[in-house]
């Protein structure tokens, strides 16, 4: 293993890269239904609506200032959180491998026209381990309310193959619940505001959400908009729901979106997937193993002295390869402001680090970089501030310790 020291404090530009280990699934679907003809006599053209790209990245968690209290003044002394709408476009397509233009380009916008989940993507869902669901009991689910977009008995198939489909590989195991007995999962077709935060806005544009394990009020809870095309086919009319289902179980077991991985059933945005490729084989294979995976990236920082000096800290590879690839998901640069620190760190690790994100006094946060995995931590020290970190890295990033300092004036 190869040690490393990083210094962050003052300004700092932290970056990630990781592989994407997942293999893309066959596209050999099975086709039972044909798309729609469009008439050849229709003088009808279809106007999209314009998107309001700042409203969406909002949702969707990349407006660091959107939940800061420090992004209005209250006096002519104190820091200000400040962002851009560039800076967030930068952060959507850095988060989901496109190429970076700070602008709302063709495949970016295209991105955002593809129907998704609710949820938003930052910041992460943090387990609780001590609240999620226990495997020594058959777990119930079932469907609430006489709404359905089709046939009752074949959604309820569907629902119990969504959920076999994490039965397999989470030691859980699940059926439906009697008529009148109390369930564990309840899922619920409804239209607009249904009384969660999270109306549903009609066909297209977000398709439904869940909610995970740790919150009583709404654990196991999942709702799909019912104004949606749902279909029960395998192809390009409609969207199909056991697909959906599955991904929002995902979030009710406690798993959070995944953006580095496109062909992942927990990435937010709508995808089909044959049955067999619900979840990705590397998965499977790994399911009841303790093998590492294998994962390739570095870290390096860049920070300013405090006699004004710009210096950058050797990077520090670890994995097959330390080089970034045409496969690397570059989480890009987080900037600190002038009177701005890093104050908490959050991140996931087992038997390695799996992934890091930082939190500064204004209440801006960095993105999650790496692979939402392992068990989550918190590092902070109230009243102190990251000078920098150091750890162990060769073929896997297996040990990281952080280091803190109190400036002069800090409570």
């Amino acid at each position: 293993m190869q040690w490393f020291s990083l210094f962050i404090l003052c300004a700092l530009v932290f970056t990630v890269l990781c592989d994407n280990p997942i293999k893309k699934p066959s596209s050999k679907f099975k086709t039972t239904r044909k798309p729609l003809q469009k008439n050849p006599d229709s003088k009808t053209v279809a106007v999209k609506p314009k998107i309001d790209v700042y409203k969406y990245l909002t949702k969707f968690g990349y407006n660091p200032c959107a939940n800061s209290t420090k992004s209005k003044p209250t006096d002519e002394s104190g820091p200000l959180c400040s962002t851009n709408l560039a800076s967030m476009v930068e952060a959507f397509q850095i988060a989901y491998g496109l190429n970076v233009t700070k602008k709302l380009d063709a495949a970016t916008e295209k991105l955002m026209r593809t129907p998704r989940c609710s949820l938003p993507d930052y910041p992460p869902a943090f387990t609780d381990r001590g609240k999620l669901w226990p495997k020594n009991r058959t777990l119930t689910w079932k469907l609430e309310n006489s709404h359905s977009p089709f046939d009752k008995s074949k959604i309820r198939k569907y629902i119990q193959q969504a959920f076999n489909d994490w039965a397999i590989h989470s030691g859980l195991t699940f059926r439906e619940a009697s008529e009148n007995a109390k369930a564990d999962f309840t899922l619920t077709f409804a239209n607009d505001e249904h009384g969660d935060g999270f109306p549903h806005d009609g066909p297209g544009g977000t398709l439904a959400h869940a909610f995970p394990p740790w919150d009583p009020r709404t654990r196991g809870t999942s709702h799909y908009d019912l104004a949606e095309d749902w279909s029960d086919t395998y192809d390009s009319v409609g969207i199909n729901f056991r697909l959906v289902a599955s991904h929002e179980i995902g979030h009710n077991l406690g798993l959070g979106h995944n953006t580095l991985e496109s062909k992942a059933l927990m990435n937010p945005y709508y995808q089909l997937f044959e049955p067999t490729d619900m979840l990705p084989k590397p998965v499977r294979s790994n399911a009841n193993s303790n093998a590492l995976p294998t994962y390739r990236g570095s870290l390096q920082a860049t920070y300013q002295t405090l006699d004004g000096q710009t210096k950058q800290a050797a990077k520090v590879g670890f994995g097959n390869n330390t080089a970034t690839t045409s496969k690397s998901k570059d989480c890009g640069s987080f900037n600190l402001n002038r009177n701005e620190y890093i104050v908490k760190v959050t991140g996931g690790a087992k038997a390695v680090v799996y992934w890091l994100q930082f939190t500064t006094n204004l209440g801006r946060q960095s993105q999650m970089c790496g692979t939402q995995d392992g068990d989550a931590f918190t590092v902070e020290e109230p009243g102190y501030v990251l000078s920098f970190f150091s750890g162990n890295a060769g073929k896997i990033l297996d040990k990281i310790q952080f280091h803190w300092v109190k400036l002069p004036g800090m409570i």
